[in-house]
Protein backbone atom coordinates (compact mmCIF):
# COMPACT_ATOMS: atom_id res chain seq x y z
CA UNK A 1 0.00 0.00 0.00
CA UNK A 2 1.31 3.44 -0.96
CA UNK A 3 2.23 5.72 1.92
CA UNK A 4 0.32 9.01 1.67
CA UNK A 5 2.36 11.95 0.39
CA UNK A 6 2.33 15.42 1.82
CA UNK A 7 -0.54 16.56 -0.38
CA UNK A 8 -2.64 13.50 0.53
CA UNK A 9 -2.48 14.17 4.25
CA UNK A 10 -5.45 16.09 5.60
CA UNK A 11 -5.25 18.15 8.76
CA UNK A 12 -7.58 17.07 11.52
CA UNK A 13 -8.87 20.61 11.62
CA UNK A 14 -8.84 23.13 8.82
CA UNK A 15 -10.22 26.60 8.23
CA UNK A 16 -10.90 29.05 5.41
CA UNK A 17 -10.54 32.79 4.93
CA UNK A 18 -12.34 34.15 1.88
CA UNK A 19 -12.79 37.50 0.16
CA UNK A 20 -9.23 38.68 0.87
CA UNK A 21 -8.17 41.71 -1.19
CA UNK A 22 -5.83 40.92 -4.09
CA UNK A 23 -2.89 43.01 -2.88
CA UNK A 24 -3.24 41.82 0.70
CA UNK A 25 -3.23 38.17 -0.43
CA UNK A 26 -0.01 38.68 -2.37
CA UNK A 27 1.54 40.44 0.62
CA UNK A 28 0.55 37.48 2.82
CA UNK A 29 2.18 35.01 0.42
CA UNK A 30 5.38 37.07 0.38
CA UNK A 31 5.42 37.28 4.19
CA UNK A 32 4.98 33.51 4.54
CA UNK A 33 7.73 32.73 2.03
CA UNK A 34 10.18 35.02 3.84
CA UNK A 35 9.29 33.15 7.05
CA UNK A 36 10.09 29.63 5.90
CA UNK A 37 7.06 28.59 3.82
CA UNK A 38 7.98 27.10 0.44
CA UNK A 39 6.12 27.27 -2.84
CA UNK A 40 5.03 23.72 -3.68
CA UNK A 41 2.83 24.50 -6.67
CA UNK A 42 1.36 27.43 -8.56
CA UNK A 43 -1.08 27.92 -11.39
CA UNK A 44 0.34 27.75 -14.85
CA UNK A 45 -1.92 27.79 -17.87
CA UNK A 46 -1.20 27.51 -21.58
CA UNK A 47 -3.97 30.10 -22.00
CA UNK A 48 -1.83 32.74 -20.32
CA UNK A 49 -4.61 33.78 -17.92
CA UNK A 50 -2.49 33.61 -14.74
CA UNK A 51 -3.43 36.56 -12.50
CA UNK A 52 -6.00 37.76 -15.05
CA UNK A 53 -8.97 35.56 -14.21
CA UNK A 54 -7.57 32.80 -11.98
CA UNK A 55 -4.46 32.03 -9.92
CA UNK A 56 -3.35 29.79 -7.07
CA UNK A 57 -0.36 29.06 -4.86
CA UNK A 58 0.20 26.05 -2.62
CA UNK A 59 2.62 26.81 0.22
CA UNK A 60 4.08 24.21 2.57
CA UNK A 61 6.08 24.30 5.77
CA UNK A 62 6.88 20.87 7.17
CA UNK A 63 3.60 18.96 7.06
CA UNK A 64 1.48 22.11 7.12
CA UNK A 65 0.04 23.54 3.94
CA UNK A 66 -1.89 26.60 2.84
CA UNK A 67 -3.77 26.91 -0.44
CA UNK A 68 -4.23 30.44 -1.80
CA UNK A 69 -6.79 30.52 -4.62
CA UNK A 70 -7.65 33.74 -6.47
CA UNK A 71 -10.31 34.68 -9.00
CA UNK A 72 -11.11 38.13 -10.32
CA UNK A 73 -14.70 37.82 -9.03
CA UNK A 74 -14.03 36.41 -5.55
CA UNK A 75 -10.53 37.70 -4.68
CA UNK A 76 -8.39 35.38 -2.50
CA UNK A 77 -9.70 32.29 -0.72
CA UNK A 78 -7.17 30.81 1.68
CA UNK A 79 -7.60 27.32 3.12
CA UNK A 80 -5.41 25.02 5.16
CA UNK A 81 -4.21 24.17 8.63
CA UNK A 82 -6.35 25.84 11.26
CA UNK A 83 -3.34 27.12 13.24
CA UNK A 84 -1.86 28.79 10.14
CA UNK A 85 -5.23 30.30 9.18
CA UNK A 86 -5.63 31.53 12.75
CA UNK A 87 -2.17 33.15 12.58
CA UNK A 88 -3.02 34.93 9.31
CA UNK A 89 -6.42 36.06 10.56
CA UNK A 90 -4.87 37.58 13.69
CA UNK A 91 -1.90 39.17 11.90
CA UNK A 92 -4.06 40.77 9.19
CA UNK A 93 -7.29 41.27 11.24
CA UNK A 94 -9.39 38.94 9.05
CA UNK A 95 -12.43 36.84 9.84
CA UNK A 96 -12.13 33.10 9.39
CA UNK A 97 -14.62 30.27 9.25
CA UNK A 98 -14.14 26.65 10.27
Amino acid sequence: MKKPGLLDERPLTSAIISGVDTRLGLRMIGHLMVNGWRLRSEYGSPLGDKAISYDYYLLVKGKRMLFFEWSCELQWRISGWKSAIYYLSKRYSLKRRA
